[in-house]
């Protein structure tokens, strides 16, 4: 086991303070084990990309635990989250996120190549630019044990998507978890497991899924309760 949630429950403060925080998560309970890739897909607002942060340590959860390669996120200090960045985990944020400089190419093969290694190519418009990050982003491993990413192929065409999802397969077969989000079906039926998150729970697992049955799951207005 490598990333673990138990009765994840995530609230944000409301915009009026007379009313009651807003329930992002509620209950979420999962176990992804080591070398596994992971696809998080479900409609907008549905609370993936929340997730994909409190399982990161980003954000730390409301109630409930996360463990992080062995360590409890939501309980460690701000100085051992940055210590586990360092040495075991990597997160790639949506392209859109870095800057108006590189095009969506250029982002997306910036990012794998920070983060995972890999020697990618800029293509023109990129050429000569220098890497920005966001504001305030943390430092993680360029070694991960587990890699996270949010929309890893949001706004890419398809040879560029291909490519990314490539890389991360790759690292996957290295031993290395991946947990991505996602809107892209195509790219979700390639992840050992996809998570289908609904209304902030996990309302369906399926592996080795197929586009029929994501789209059957997407579109249900009650999906059953997952095994």
């Amino acid at each position: 086991m490598v990333v673990r949630a138990t009765q994840l429950t995530m609230a944000y403060p409301a915009q009026n303070p007379d009313e009651a925080p807003i329930e992002v998560l509620h209950g979420i309970n999962l176990v992804i084990a080591a070398g596994e890739m992971v696809a998080i897909v479900g409609p907008p607002d549905s609370g993936k990309s929340t997730l994909l942060h409190c399982l990161a340590g980003l954000e730390r959860s409301t109630t409930g635990r996360v463990e992080l390669v062995g360590v409890d996120v939501t309980a460690a200090s701000d100085a051992s989250l940055a210590m586990l960045r360092r040495t075991s985990v990597a997160f790639i944020f949506q392209a859109y996120n870095l800057g108006d400089s590189l095009n969506a190419l250029g982002n997306a093969a910036q990012q794998m190549n920070r983060v995972l290694g890999a020697r990618a190519h800029k293509n023109d418009a990129a050429t000569n630019q220098q890497h920005r990050r966001p504001p305030n982003t943390p430092r993680f491993s360029a070694c991960p044990r587990v890699v996270f990413a949010d929309e890893p192929t949001a706004a890419l065409d398809a040879a560029t998507s291909a490519r990314v999802l490539g890389m991360l397969r790759d690292v996957v077969t290295g031993g290395t978890t991946v947990v991505f989000t996602t809107d892209d079906l195509a790219a979700a039926i390639l992840a050992d497991r996809v998570l289908v998150l609904r209304d902030g729970r996990i309302s369906a697992e399926l592996r080795e899924a197929k586009i029929e049955q994501l789209s059957a799951a997407l579109s249900q207005q009650s999906l059953p309760a997952r095994a």
